[in-house]
């Protein structure tokens, strides 16, 4: 960044943002955030700009400022060619946020759009979030046409940021359904048959969480899926202290919640509300006053009210 000012790259300008929003140091995040949007994003290339546009959304998302992170994500879309191949990235992760904010019509939308018109890979993410929403509306004849096409899906000669075709080919035809087959058993009220469902999902998808990955990748939001889907089996079970470890394990993984995974914050707040409960449970009051109150500060001054604030409540 010394050496060139106007370097076409964003990361290295959005690290020094990363690094305070990890330590917990919003006010620093969010100048160096405000420094890059206002006086830097008209020198990125266009896959700089919409990173620097997607983080700051995460970012301000996760300062209760939902609109202002709809608005970085409708931007970094119109700023993008026709048949934008990162288009997918940026729609998953504007449904994802509509979906944890409660607009549910608003997510459909999107996902909609991206089964339609998308890379295969996108087309496979928009299925499976149609089909988690199916299973939540309780639409299980829907779901099953969802998990067959997603079987038999054609997956192409597509490579996923270097990860070779006959591995995506089994993500999408192999594991993917195992997420919805755990949702399904969850919602039928079959505890166990859930927990083997996201431990196969688990088994398939990257499973070292701690390694470097790009900023739009989509495995780690995948398998932050099948670990939700694990701690809430855990806990149906009435396995509190392994649910409690369970969620514990997906809020100390901020490098993925914040920086590299689609729908990352709305994973924390929903983990921290669960994780609440789960203290409530065991006997810790203070513990769950804390996490519920962190979410309630962060969403309860949304409208109308996400899910999440209501369950922290």
């Amino acid at each position: 960044v010394e050496l060139d000012p106007h370097h076409a790259f964003a990361l290295p300008f959005l690290i020094p943002s990363f690094r305070a929003w990890l330590e917990g140091d919003c006010d620093r995040a969010g100048e160096v955030l405000a420094e890059v949007l206002d006086r830097r994003l008209e020198f990125f290339l266009p896959v700089g700009r919409v990173s620097a546009l997607v983080h700051d959304a995460r970012f301000r998302l996760f300062l209760g400022d939902a609109a202002a992170a709809r608005a970085d994500l409708e931007r970094a879309l119109d700023g993008l060619a026709q048949g934008s191949t990162v288009e997918g990235w940026v729609r998953l992760e504007l449904a994802l946020a509509l979906c944890d904010l409660g607009d549910a019509a608003g997510a459909a939308e999107q996902l909609a759009r991206m089964a339609a018109d998308g890379t295969a890979l996108y087309r496979a993410q928009a299925l499976l979030w149609q089909g988690m929403t199916m299973i939540s509306s309780g639409d299980t004849p829907s779901l099953e046409s969802v998990a067959d096409r997603l079987r038999c899906m054609p997956v192409g000669s597509v490579r996923e940021f270097g990860s070779p075709m006959p591995r995506l080919r089994e993500r999408v035809h192999r594991f993917l359904p195992f997420l919805l087959e755990g949702e399904r058993a969850l919602v039928d009220g079959n505890a166990a048959a859930a927990l083997q469902a996201f431990a196969e999902a688990c088994g398939g998808l990257p499973a070292n969480l701690d390694a470097p990955v790009p900023l739009a990748t989509t495995g780690p939001r995948l398998h932050l899926a099948a670990r939700e889907g694990t701690a809430r089996a855990l806990a149906a079970l009435g396995r509190y202290d392994e649910a409690y470890a369970a969620e514990s394990w997906i809020l100390d993984r901020k490098l993925l919640l914040f920086v590299a995974s689609q729908g990352g914050v709305g994973v924390w707040m929903a983990s921290l509300a669960r994780r609440a409960a789960l203290s409530l449970a065991r006997g810790r009051r203070k513990a769950a006053s804390r996490d519920a109150n962190e979410v309630i500060a962060r969403w309860g001054r949304l409208v109308p009210e996400p899910p999440v604030v209501r369950q922290a409540r």
